[in-house]
């Protein structure tokens, strides 16, 4: 037997034990199309990929599935073509023309940039929220081949805007003015302040410990509260007062405290 005859033979042996190495995938479910242009490219993608490449179907069977991936206006256009095989590819053509709109799709994710909340209240759930949601739709925008990186002013004149007040000038404030500030350093200076804050809720105040001392609200007994009988009375529940204070002054400060409430 020749060299190549057994080097050939060895291929054909290890492709076929590969072909029987699958991974345990987990099942790749196919979102429902209501008829927003800027979903149309992920979901027709998806179907394209699980159900019309597949040829163990026939185009009845894929008209079937297709229906059943659609509702609302999608699912109006194309449900009173009749079950047979022609109507698959006349469907796929309908869907296509109404909603394969490079002009619609741009315009949709424009307009969620605009549309994005503002930021009322600044936790780093929020931030990182915002900061995900602008970043979405600039990649979109950029794989439909627009000039995003030329925008640069006049997002930021848009997004500046929806941070609170705090965020706003914290932002403003570390600006060096001789240079012109850019989406990319705008949302590097959001996720810094996301983490920063994330990592300051993990981190004890010694000064609290140290210089005041934590009485419970009118109304809350410590010998009754469990995480108190541990020493661990809950931060946000308790009353804050320095030492030096008496501790009268200090009941009837916290007296007053809890009649205002």
């Amino acid at each position: 037997m020749s060299v190549n005859n057994t080097l050939s033979n060895c291929t054909n042996i290890i492709n076929e034990n590969h072909c029987y190495v699958r991974a345990n995938l987990p099942v790749i479910t196919i979102p429902l199309f209501s008829g927003k242009s800027s979903e149309y490219k992920t979901f027709i993608g998806l179907f394209n990929s699980l159900i019309d490449r597949d040829t163990r179907l026939d185009n009845i069977q894929k008209l079937y599935y297709l229906r059943n991936f659609l509702q609302d206006e999608p699912l109006c256009l194309i449900k009173n073509l009749p079950l047979i095989g022609e109507s698959y590819s006349e469907s796929l053509i309908i869907l296509k023309d109404r909603y394969d709109n490079k002009y619609k799709i741009i315009n949709d994710h424009i307009c969620t940039l605009l549309d994005l909340p503002p930021i009322t209240n600044s936790t780093a759930e929020n931030i990182r929220s915002f900061v995900c949601a602008i970043k979405q739709q600039l990649a979109a925008l950029r794989n439909l081949s627009q000039p995003v990186e030329k925008w640069d002013q006049i997002l930021l004149c848009i997004l500046i805007r929806k941070l609170d007040l705090f965020c706003n000038r914290e932002y403003q404030l570390q600006l060096n003015l001789k240079e012109e500030p850019s989406i990319i350093n705008f949302l590097a200076f959001l996720e810094k302040r996301a983490w920063a804050m994330e990592a300051s809720m993990t981190q004890p105040i010694p000064a609290l410990e140290e210089n005041f001392v934590r009485i419970a609200p009118v109304g809350m007994s410590m010998a009754t509260n469990a995480s108190a009988q541990e020493g661990q009375m809950d931060i946000a529940s308790c009353l804050y007062f320095p030492k030096n204070i008496p501790y009268h002054l200090q009941q009837y400060c916290n007296s007053g405290c809890q009649d205002r409430e």
